[in-house]
């Protein structure tokens, strides 16, 4: 009797074990992983490093979160999700650091935080806006595939043949412009650092039509965008392999874009 009840109980434990070693391998990487809604979160408030409240109108908010779900359409189902971006945060007033700002990364949250300017509900601020959203993303999208090392990003420096600048103008009327200000940069926010530099190469792809068609003819002219282009395509090609893409802005994008 002892013997049979020692025998099961170490049994028990081998099956324990085996379920504990199942759970500890890596699991495939399937798009059904990543099937569920991206939440668009309103009327809340943050306190701490990043602070924000809800004192927007409802038109503003509502005109705001139309936006978002409008680019978050654009992707394949769960690519928000696997990028990281469980939440989309819309509040008013958003600082990190005490430094106003237009969008925040907060991928260890799964969550971007996205700021409403009274106002917008007229629609003057819409490709604004629409930039704004995947530039984030693409900062989390970022970290979902190299953690902290986002910051570092040795194989997209490695094209660079100018160096980042530390002395950008903040207030430039024309930082945001897919102008080409500096050899191998989009924009001037482009020349701050990689991981900007990284999002807004994202934010011309995915972004506005306007500053596609800007950043294409940069292409053209300038072969160290071009080859981030590409870079950028493959970085997200690599990251969303399975199927179902099909008739997607995205994959509209990443299979049609040329940049030689």
């Amino acid at each position: 009797m002892f013997l049979s009840i020692f025998v099961a109980c170490d049994h028990k434990k081998e099956s324990i074990d085996d379920s504990f070693l199942f759970l500890l391998l890596p699991q495939p990487d399937r798009a059904a992983n990543y099937d569920r809604d991206v939440q668009i979160v309103t009327n809340t408030e943050a306190s701490g490093s990043i602070t924000c409240n809800a004192t927007y109108t409802q038109e503003d908010v509502e005109h705001y979160s139309l936006i978002v779900r409008a680019q978050i359409a654009k992707y394949p189902r769960g690519y928000w999700i696997k990028s990281k971006v469980e939440r989309v945060v819309l509040c008013a007033n958003l600082t990190v650091g005490g430094l106003a700002v237009g969008g925040f990364m907060d991928p260890l949250a799964n969550s971007i935080y996205m700021n409403v300017d009274a106002g917008i509900a007229t629609g003057f601020m819409d490709d604004y806006i629409d930039r704004s959203i995947h530039h984030e993303i693409t900062h989390n999208f970022d970290f979902a595939q190299r953690g902290f090392l986002m910051d570092s990003h040795t194989d997209w420096v490695s094209l660079n043949t100018v160096g980042y600048s530390a002395n950008v103008d903040w207030s430039s009327p024309t930082l945001l412009q897919f102008n080409n200000p500096v050899p191998g940069f989009a924009t001037t926010y482009s020349t701050s650092n990689v991981a900007e530099d990284y999002a807004e190469i994202s934010s011309g792809l995915m972004g506005p039509q306007s500053n596609y068609n800007q950043l294409i003819q940069i292409c053209q002219t300038d072969p160290v965008v071009a080859a981030k282009v590409r870079l950028m395509i493959s970085d997200m090609k690599n990251f969303w392999p399975f199927p179902g893409s099909e008739g997607t802005y995205w994959k509209i994008k990443v299979d049609t874009t040329s940049c030689p």
